[in-house]
């Protein structure tokens, strides 16, 4: 529909309305004369505007009671009035400003919002807004003349105390937005009029008399409940920014007002107005500055990017417009846009720079002003650092991160000039005190020292040069790994901005001066050497002032590589018990008991004897245990970084790194032992080396040399067994020929002095043998960056010299199964089995026995067997002449006899037998093993699991020459068997796997061994244990004689098998493990028992089918004829009992 453009038709259209609504105010008619309103044009409705606006405002103000309906319904339509008309009337804008703000105010109290709906508040504020932005040329600067102090005073109060305490949203953003219409600060997308510098004047003249109370109400909803939100938030920053901004203003401030005369038609107004003196605006900047740091504190860390945004806003419309009169804010507003400046926002971080620039910009605009900027960066920058540890133990993560950001941003924006800050010595002093006192960590975790490393020969895979394990680190006052990234990126600053020769010598000062700062020094160092390669810096083009060369980086890593790795700083103690290693050191040590590997004697008064060794010394707390198992994982970390700042530089300091690593690299603790390995990792990288394999490869020689010589002064470095353990560990084949000689000067020196090298050695040769005799797949758990992140790496570990005797077992392994499985050969068994009558009556056994003499392949026991036609199979019983039962297991067909060979060379025949020479590695594990069967019977039951271990790889190792295997295990047997049969649980336990791998090897040398005394004491444990496995609770898996329970059941059936045991022997097994088929024993241990049967099935299929059917038969047995006497067994017909679901289970298989 057409809008009507002619006035007189329209006054003819809305006259009736508007006399109707002055005659009756009702809703109604409001909503009529609305509606007729907005089938006006703009034009014509301005020309009409007083007309309209009469009834409206006759409504408005009746002095009777109205309808809240009424009212905002009134409100409603003035807004649709103004929002398409302009005021040009002066007494309009005045009349309504008043009828609209008595709408709000409570009666009695007009400064008081009325308790009235949040709807007519808003449809008031709406309206109110509107005024303002509907005043027309300069009459909306008559509102801030004098007279109207009192009415300008009473609104703003009512548009404050709206924004404060009304619990709507939206009422106090409308409210707030009416209060920056009314200051002429809106930032609306209407247009606004452009007050000239004598309006501004005269706004910020009028406007400082409010300035007290819009500054503080604003700044407590700034600081209110962070449940309003953000945009009121955003709002009330906004309004106080610039109305700070324009009563604060350089420019108007340099008008002098104190010799400006009082007006005498003031009257009592005169005391509202204020006088901008220079005595009102100290007093007032000091007020303001008050309120500015509570402003900054708390929107500068809130989590909505927007609030941090206006803050930046702040800061940077300040600095612009007042940075002369809030001289003494303008640290804290710097303060705030650095702190932005590392925002997570791109955002905010994209203006907090450009305002910086600006910043900068007008500061090199005037005389000294880049000075004068830079003096207050430092200044800021040094009351921060002094300030920084009360925060950091006060305040939260929030105020704590954006504290730091701050810090950062100071450096940044500094940049080069931060090398000239840190020449002066307070602020140096000040700077490195506070990151001390801050990344104070907390050394009482008891776990770090209980954890043990139990380092496999993993291959480890690094992932990026750039990433690195990082021991976790639990700091004092911070838990936030955020916080701790901060802290690590201050220092990388500092390293790229900064001297590298002052910084490095005044945290090394720190280092070594205090026991307190030493582990924050290193900490500090690491962290400013990588800074000052330019790693993991975000500089973002920004210019460094200079460049730190290799040559400096060369001589920063070689000093703090020096102090690192000496003495007093690399041998600390880190285990809580007297271990048997720790006691092997204090005798080493010792003046009394000094010796060598090569036997040679010292003088006493040329060794140094490092302190944390000394005998008199105090048993270490667990708190000083902490705190040196922390300082070498932070060492650690630091010859990680030093090999990342100097790339392929740092190979001619593998000389000097290498060998103490790898002393840590075979460190007891897992915490050290695994930093160093993951620092290794990151050197092999940073060199150029495809692997951690090929660094020790590559630098073996000296590695090797330094080794030997230490050796040999064994009471001055203890620690050269670990290096060369770690070597054997990670290294491959190629480091064999030369490390022989080292291993037989070791095995030398335990000959020599077993009782006092045993413990250091022993891990030398479990290296040595793992590496060897192990073939596994291992696993290795290594942490990556700066984040704590943990990746679980599967790396293979396979044998030095592999095996192929190996694959021979492992396929041999399935021959038993698959012959068990044959289609039974009827024809064949009736051979057989007359075949053994006519033994057992005494026919033919001339000719067997001459058979026998010249066929040793031929079974070596014979019995009786019959068959039971429904069983399917042999049955292991038969009755003799005397009505007594014979046990047998079923006959194997002898193989048949290979032909004869070649007839031999008639000269080789002549010729001596000459021994060939064994392959290096199996000469040095026979050598091994030979002194393991002189340390099995050390008193130490450490040293005697680690020497049995050892015996389980050396005879993986032999099994591929059984001459020489044999008469090694025939040299170790009576000390395994004392193991065995009357030693502790774990060595018992140990010794038995190691029974489980002779058997394995060399079965036929040991079935008598075992078979007299092995085995009946293992099946007399077995029987004996039984009863209490069956009663015992939950609580029960987890004592030792359970886990010895479980591994014999787990064992024993593969090694009567290997052994191929008799008849007597197996009978035993079998009787002891069919008590752990009980329901009532653990779950594993059933299971475990069922696989001894399984085992035995293999060997002797019929006497374990009568054993189990004896002891549960599920059915009855019918002779296939008549002659034939019935099946009788002992399970027949019982119930159904605890072995029953066992039994039937391996019968059915």
């Amino acid at each position: 529909m057409a809008q009507i453009t002619d006035p007189k038709i329209a006054f003819a259209y809305l006259r009736p309305a508007c006399v109707l609504l002055t005659k009756e105010p009702t809703v109604t008619n409001v909503e009529t004369l609305s509606n007729q309103l907005k089938e006006i044009n703009d034009a014509t409705l301005q020309q009409l505007q007083e007309y309209v606006l009469f009834p409206l405002r006759f409504v408005l103000q009746v002095p009777v009671r109205k309808k809240e309906t009424l009212v905002q319904t009134v409100a409603e339509t003035i807004s649709y009035v103004l929002e398409n008309t302009c005021v040009r009337s002066w007494e309009t804008l005045r009349d309504l400003f008043s009828e609209l703000s008595l709408c709000l105010c409570s009666p009695a109290d007009p400064g008081t919002p009325a308790d009235t709906s949040e709807e007519l508040k808003m449809a008031v504020l709406r309206c109110l807004d509107a005024l303002f932005h509907a005043a027309y040329g300069d009459i909306v600067f008559r509102l801030f003349e004098p007279t109207m102090l009192p009415g300008l005073g009473a609104a703003i109060s009512l548009f404050l105390a709206l924004g404060e305490k009304t619990n709507s949203r939206d009422i106090q953003a409308a409210a707030l937005k009416c209060l920056q219409a009314l200051t002429l600060q809106c930032d609306c997308t209407q247009e606004h009029i452009q007050p000239s510098t004598e309006q501004r004047l005269s706004v910020g003249r009028t406007l400082a008399s409010f300035l007290p109370g819009i500054t503080m109400t604003v700044t407590r909803i700034i600081t209110g409940d962070v449940r309003q939100g953000h945009t009121v938030t955003v709002r009330a920053i906004k309004v106080w920014t610039r109305t700070v901004g324009l009563v604060m203003e350089d420019v108007q401030l340099q008008v002098n007002e104190r010799n400006a005369s009082p007006s005498a038609d003031l009257g009592r107004i005169e005391q509202l107005v204020v006088r901008r003196t220079q005595d009102w605006v100290a007093a007032t900047v000091g007020k303001i500055s008050v309120l500015l740091k509570k402003i900054i504190s708390c929107a500068s860390h809130t989590q909505h990017w927007r609030v941090r945004l206006e803050v930046v806003e702040l800061g940077d419309h300040l600095l612009a417009r007042c940075s002369r009169s809030l001289g003494e804010c303008v640290g804290l507003l710097v303060e705030a846009l650095v702190g932005a400046i590392n925002d997570e926002e791109p955002r905010v971080r994209k203006r907090c720079e450009a305002a910086l620039r600006e910043v900068s910009k007008r500061n090199q605009g005037l005389s000294n002003s880049t000075q004068t900027f830079t003096h207050v960066l430092s200044e800021n920058l040094h009351s921060l650092a002094t300030s920084l540890p009360r925060l950091m133990r006060t305040s939260d993560d929030q105020k704590k991160l954006f504290v730091l950001n701050a810090f950062l941003g100071y450096l940044k924006v500094l940049g080069p000039l931060v090398s000239a800050v840190l020449n002066s010595a307070a602020h140096l002093e000040r700077l490195s005190k506070a990151l001390m006192q801050v990344l104070e960590l907390d050394v009482m975790d008891i776990r770090v020292v209980e954890e043990r490393s139990y380092a496999t020969s993993a291959e480890m895979s690094p992932s990026t040069p750039e990433e690195f394990h990082i021991q976790r680190k639990h700091f004092l006052f911070f838990t936030d790994e955020k916080i701790y990234s901060l802290l690590m990126e201050i220092c990388r600053t500092l390293g790229y901005y900064g001297d590298i020769y002052l910084l490095t010598d005044h945290f090394l000062d720190l280092y070594q001066q205090s026991q307190t700062y030493r582990k924050q020094a290193a900490m500090v160092l690491n962290e400013i050497i990588r800074g000052a390669a330019g790693i993991a810096v975000a500089t973002e083009g920004a210019v460094r002032g200079h460049s730190t060369t290799q040559e400096d980086l060369k001589a920063a890593v070689g000093s703090v590589m020096e102090e690192y790795t000496s003495l007093r700083n690399w041998h600390l103690t880190t285990v809580s018990e007297e271990t048997d290693r720790d006691r092997q050191d204090q005798q080493l040590l010792s003046p009394s008991r000094l010796l060598s590997i090569s036997n040679n004697a010292s003088s006493p008064s040329s060794l140094v004897v490092p302190a944390s060794f000394a005998p008199s010394s105090p048993a270490p707390t667990v708190h000083q245990l902490n705190s040196n198992i922390c300082q070498l994982c932070i060492q650690l970390e630091g010859v990680a970084c030093f090999a990342q700042a100097l790339g392929r530089g740092f190979r001619p300091l593998l000389m000097t790194a290498l060998y103490p690593v790898l002393e840590k690299a075979g460190e007891e603790t897992l915490a050290v032992s695994q930093t160093a390995l993951s620092s290794m990792l990151v050197v092999a990288n940073a060199c150029g080396y495809p692997s951690f394999k090929e660094l020790i490869n590559e630098n073996s020689d000296y590695l090797l040399n330094d080794v030997s010589l230490n050796l040999q002064r064994l009471s001055q470095h203890p620690q050269a067994p670990r290096v060369l353990t770690a070597m054997l560990t990670h290294s491959d084949r190629s480091l064999l020929p030369l490390a022989e000689d080292i291993v037989q000067d070791v095995l030398v020196a335990l000959d020599l002095s077993y009782d006092r090298t045993a413990a250091l050695f022993c891990s030398v040769l479990h290296a040595l043998m793992k590496a060897l005799g192990e073939d596994s797949k291992a696993t290795h758990a290594v942490t990556f960056g700066n984040n704590i992140r943990s990746i679980i790496v599967f790396f293979p570990s396979e044998r030095w010299f592999p095996s192929s005797r190996a694959n021979t077992r492992d396929s041999a392994g399935t021959g038993p199964v698959s012959a068990h499985k044959e289609v039974l050969d009827v024809r064949q068994f009736l051979l057989d089995y007359r075949k053994q009558k006519e033994l057992a009556e005494g026919i033919g056994i001339e000719e067997d026995d001459g058979e026998d003499l010249g066929n040793n392949d031929q079974p070596r026991n014979l019995g009786f067997c019959c068959f039971v036609g429904c069983s399917g199979g042999l049955n292991s019983q038969t009755r003799s002449e005397n009505g007594g039962f014979y046990r047998t297991r079923r006959c194997s067909v002898s193989p048949e006899v290979p032909p004869p060979g070649e007839p031999e060379n008639v000269d080789d025949l002549l010729q001596p037998d000459v021994k060939a020479e064994l392959p290096p590695h199996l000469r040095v594990t026979k050598d091994v093993m030979e002194r393991c069967a002189h340390l099995l019977s050390d008193p130490s039951l450490k040293l005697r699991l680690k020497v049995l271990d050892v015996l389980e790889l050396c005879v993986r190792v032999l099994s591929e020459k059984e001459d020489e295997l044999l008469p090694m295990a025939h040299r170790c047997w009576p000390a395994l068997t004392q193991r065995l049969t009357a030693d502790d649980p774990l060595a018992v336990l140990r010794a038995f796997r190691v029974l489980c791998t002779l058997g394995e090897t060399c079965g036929d040398f040991l079935r008598r061994r075992v078979s007299k005394e092995i085995l009946p004491k293992l099946c007399s444990s077995l029987e004996h244990q039984a009863p209490v496995s069956a009663k015992a609770g939950p609580v029960y898996t987890h004592t030792m004689a359970y886990k010895l329970q479980l591994a014999v059941l787990q064992g024993l059936g593969s090694l009567c098998q290997r052994l191929d045991l008799g008849e007597k022997d197996l009978d035993a097994v079998s009787d002891a493990c069919l008590l752990y088929l009980s329901c009532r024993q653990p779950i594993r241990l059933q299971e475990a028992s069922m696989s001894v049967f399984r085992h035995l099935i293999q060997v002797d299929p019929d006497a374990l089918w009568f054993a189990l059917n004896e002891l549960h038969c599920p059915s009855s047995y019918a002779p296939p004829h008549p002659d034939l006497p019935p099946v009788a067994l002992s399970g027949m017909g019982r119930r159904r009992d605890e072995y029953s679901d066992n039994v039937l289970k391996l019968l059915r298989e």
